[in-house]
Order: C-alpha cells, then sequence, then structure tokens
C-alpha cells in the first residue's frame, strides 16, 4: 500500500542498485562517452538524496503523485 512506512522505504532504498545508465544505453565497449552520453545521467551522477518524498505539499506538483510525500 501507498504511502510506504520507514521500513518499507529503508528496504527499497537498501536494494543493490546499479547507481548507472542502463548497459543497453552503452557502446561497444560499455562507455557512455560521446555518442551515447547521457545528458540528464551527466547532471545527476555526482548527485545526493538528502530526502525522500516531498515536504512542501504544493497542490500544484506532480511529484507527490509518482514519488509520494
Amino acid at each position: 500500500p501507498i504511502p510506504l512506512t520507514t521500513a518499507e522505504m529503508d528496504w527499497v532504498f537498501g536494494l543493490p542498485y546499479a547507481r548507472s545508465p542502463h548497459p543497453a544505453y552503452a557502446d561497444d565497449n560499455g562507455s557512455h562517452e560521446g555518442a551515447t552520453k547521457i545528458p540528464a545521467w551527466e547532471m545527476i551522477r555526482t548527485s545526493v538524496n538528502i530526502m525522500r518524498g516531498c515536504f512542501g505539499g504544493c497542490t500544484f506538483c506532480s511529484i507527490t503523485e509518482h514519488e509520494g510525500r
């Protein structure tokens, strides 16, 4: 059920994510540089997740529809 409990969120965040683009986007050498560079990945590759969900409660924002509060 949504929203998830804190324990459930901890479990999801503890999954072994690769933290890299899907291999299907890489070139033959497995690189994501040059022609296979992903602009969105370049923007977030060194970002740090500082919160989960949203605390704002803004009525115009759709983030809560797909990420929760």
